[in-house]
């Protein structure tokens, strides 16, 4: 297939190029609309966002689907199959394994629940949001009734696009929700690897947080709030303030700005894709206005600020998951052996429709108390003793019935009710830090850290989520279902969740880091990220009373590696000894590297060539102290690869490799090194020497990060290597890494470039003044590669530069481009 796609690349070229323009949206046309109530005002800037002006909330919501659909449709239809396992209906039976998992986790089956739920709920704020996502629904349908040409994917796989439904949006909200929760990846990895080499050498893989590394909070709780008698902080008691009164974000008090108010900075690192995950969007309407990034399928902003509050997202990286170990009374597993007692399983069918098949496939899909059995849906990998042990990693839990009787199912608060949708519905239209906490409370799912200022002056954080209690401490492993003893006891109370309010120092962050000390009083887990960039930005902000608005630009474009720090310490150290000792019969590229390394900043700016050597030296470590006893498939999932890689890109040893290398070297003693750490950090440094004179030169003044870390914006098509040189913008050349600021992290087994995280968006917001507020996306506006606004925001992103994050009526008046009206039919 890929053979004959090659031969016809330039047809192919030719006719997406004509479908794309046949599809480019006239932004000045005005449409007639059933559906709508009054007419509709869309302004778009120079840069696509458009600005929608409607008389009331439902004519916002479905404005905003159109406006959507306008610029998303393929990337909105694409994401409605993947949380509803409907892929192989499009691409194929190479997507039945993709569809088998994402029926068995059901998120469509419980979108349809939550919705219903809403409908049936007579409280205000659920009707609400029952008719904002309806009219957000007829919004995009009133696209399609009028779309004379589709997006080119849909004509190149002969497929027709079916009516919006509001089961659409919340599938992809719980999809999104699945993708961002953490807990489960890593104990199925963990097990594979206890098996693999048994647990005391597998131990040592699974300790890793420095110690000495900032958290969150110190103090896990604090509220205060601004005595303007006294002129100070005051601490307050009760969670809400008086009425008087995965990724980085941060909020600064007005006391600590010289621009006399709070500021609220945000860049959420996500998996850099084409289009982007977010979409941008200014909404306004009598009762409330919201600016800032939405996702395509869905309604509401979801990074941004309206008219008294701004927020921004990381994920909290809290252990929220588990997987557990089931054990059934037969192959058939009807019914499963729970402490004493017998239960019965749920079993039900799905019907999974393939491409050119007549019959469907049929998927049984079986549920204990705990969630959905995924052992049956998930690659497991072979291992020496898995026949053996079943899912039992503890040779004395070794079980005596056949291996048949055995699955694994995976409890999940984002697989139970989940009101994230309402969540940021209320956080929308919320007026401050009781309406914010309010709208918190609804997030059951992904753990977020979730950084607040409003226009009082106010600045707070809160740490979102249901995270387990449970009977024992969690060992990162499976545990067993059918004893009891593992069970969880109830949830984090909401209201002992870490959160602060005006914290003393005066300002507040989170970098996907540690959340809390020793001393919070609940297991909150140890998945969070190493914590890195959160001691880089602890320096900047003591390293000065004061900040500005271009500090905080400045900081998201950050390349310093606090992490490069004590590697290169170490290999210094070593090298030095070693070049010493062998000074005569070693190639000159040798001592050029180390005099590289030396010499270095710790910046991971495109142009070094140390950073580099770094990063390949490190990577070499990996591959000659882990792999030989892992194997490429657990060392890929030690490297932090997720499984399926497909669906779920990192697991939970991801930014963790590093450090437990670093680990396994400089101990005094470690069943994973064969020789002493000098000769194998040699060895792997003149591997990496030559490695680099075979992919850059063999003149080092050549060598340069980018020249091996470069940003491919890959199209969900870009499968196929045709395809993707027609749909996907490659090699685009960047510094940073995963311990950087401006964290560009290349993924698991990527070989330093191609998938990057990095900054799906970056936001600098001034509460006092919204119209001095600046933010950038990697990409653009539009998912149509022929669009002037497909990437017309890459140079900006890539240099670190924003543009206005446009508020006021009058500052539309200088960067207005487009207008449109939309008017009821």
């Amino acid at each position: 297939m890929s053979f004959l796609l090659k031969l016809l690349k330039p047809y192919l070229n030719w006719k997406i190029n004509k479908a794309n323009e046949r599809n480019l949206p006239d932004y000045n046309q005005n449409f007639i609309l059933t559906g709508l109530s009054d007419k509709v005002e869309i302004i778009r800037d120079r840069w696509a966002v458009p600005h929608i002006y409607a008389k009331n909330e439902t004519d916002l919501y479905f404005a905003q689907g159109f406006c959507h659909a306008q610029e998303r449709l393929w990337q909105m239809e694409l994401w409605r199959r993947i949380a509803s396992g409907r892929l192989s209906e499009v691409f194929g039976k190479v997507s039945l394994d993709a569809d088998r998992l994402l029926r068995t986790l059901g998120f469509r089956r419980q979108a349809i629940i939550e919705f219903q739920g809403y409908k049936s709920n007579l409280k205000p704020d659920y009707q609400e949001i029952t008719a904002a996502a309806t009219a957000y629904a007829q919004g995009v349908n009133a696209y399609i009734a009028q779309c004379k040409q589709f997006p080119a994917e849909f004509g190149l796989l002969s497929h027709k696009m079916e009516a919006w439904t509001e089961a659409d949006s919340f599938a992809i909200a719980r999809f999104l929700s699945f993708q961002m929760a953490w807990g489960w990846h890593h104990q199925i990895e963990r097990l594979q690897m206890v098996q693999s080499v048994g647990w005391e050498k597998a131990k040592e893989l699974f300790e890793k947080l420095p110690n000495d590394l900032p958290p969150v909070l110190k103090m896990g709780i604090e509220r205060n709030y601004w005595d303007f008698d006294t002129q100070m902080l005051k601490p307050l008691d009760g969670l809400f303030i008086k009425p008087a009164g995965g990724s980085n974000n941060w909020a600064i008090s007005a006391q600590k700005m010289e621009t006399g108010s709070a500021a609220l900075c945000n860049d959420p690192h996500l998996l850099l894709n084409n289009p982007n995950i977010w979409i941008e969007n200014h909404l306004i309407c009598p009762q409330h206005e919201n600016t800032g990034v939405s996702v395509a399928g869905m309604p509401f902003v979801v990074i941004g600020h309206n008219r008294k509050i701004a927020w921004g997202v990381t994920l909290a990286f809290v252990d929220m998951q588990d997987v557990f170990i089931e054990k059934f009374t037969s192959p058939e597993c009807k019914q499963y052996e729970m402490g004493n007692e017998i239960r019965r399983a749920t079993h039900f069918e799905e019907k999974i429709y393939i491409k050119k098949q007549r019959q469907p496939h049929i998927e049984t899909v079986i549920y204990t108390h705990h969630g959905a059995v995924i052992s049956d849906v998930i690659p497991l990998q072979k291992t020496k003793n898995s026949t053996d042990n079943h899912f039992h990693a503890d040779e004395n839990q070794r079980p005596h019935a056949p291996a048949s009787h055995y699955k694994l199912s995976l409890a999940s608060p984002v697989l139970q009710q989940n009101e994230m949708i309402l969540g940021f519905y209320l956080m929308n239209k919320a007026n401050g830090w009781n309406d914010f906490v309010t709208a918190c409370s609804h997030i059951n799912a992904p753990a977020l850290n979730i950084a607040y200022a409003d226009t009082a002056d106010n600045i707070g954080y809160y740490c979102t989520g249901k995270v387990p209690i449970r009977k024992q401490h969690k060992h990162g492993l499976p545990v067993l279902g059918y004893t009891g003893e593992h069970e969880w006891v109830g949830f984090i109370p909401f209201e002992e969740m870490p959160h602060a309010l005006n914290p003393a120092q005066g300002y507040i962050f989170s970098c996907n880091n540690k959340i809390v000390d020793e001393k919070y009083p609940y297991e909150l887990g140890d998945l969070f990220m190493s914590g890195y960039r959160a001691a880089r930005l602890q320096r900047l902000f003591s390293a000065q009373n004061g900040y500005n608005l271009d500090d905080c630009k400045r900081w998201q474009m950050d390349m310093y590696s606090v992490a490069a720090e004590k590697w290169q310490k170490l290999f210094v150290q070593t090298l030095e000894n070693k070049l010493m000792s062998r000074k005569a019969d070693l190639p000159k590229n040798i001592f050029a590297g180390f005099e590289l390394l030396k010499g270095w900043d710790c910046e991971m700016s495109a142009t070094s060539g140390a950073a580099a050597l770094y990063q390949v030296l490190v990577q070499q470590l990996i591959d000659d102290v882990i792999a030989p006893e892992l194997g490429q498939k657990l060392t890929a999932a030690f490297r932090g690869e997720g499984n399926p890689a497909a669906l779920f890109r990192n697991n939970e040893f991801w930014s963790h490799d590093a450090d437990i290398i670093y680990k396994i070297l400089t101990a005094k003693t470690s069943l994973w090194r064969k020789k002493p750490s000098e000769e194998i950090i040699w060895d792997a440094y003149c591997r990496a020497i030559e490695f680099l004179n075979k992919k850059i030169s063999l003149n080092s003044k050549e060598w340069a990060w980018s020249k091996l870390h470069f940003i491919d914006f890959n199209h969900a098509l870009g499968q196929d290597p045709t395809l993707s040189d027609i749909f996907s913008l490659k090699n685009v050349p960047i510094g940073g890494d995963k311990d950087t600021l401006n964290q560009l992290s290349f993924m698991p087994n990527q070989h330093y470039g191609g998938l990057i995280c990095g900054a799906s968006y970056r936001q600098v917001i001034n509460m006092g003044n919204f119209a001095d507020s600046y933010c950038s996306s990697p990409l653009g506006q539009s998912g149509n590669k022929n669009s002037q606004h497909h990437h017309d925001q890459l140079p900006l992103w890539l240099n670190g530069e924003y543009k206005p994050m446009i508020w006021t009526r009058e500052q539309m008046q200088e960067f207005a481009q487009y207008k449109q009206i939309f008017s009821p039919a």
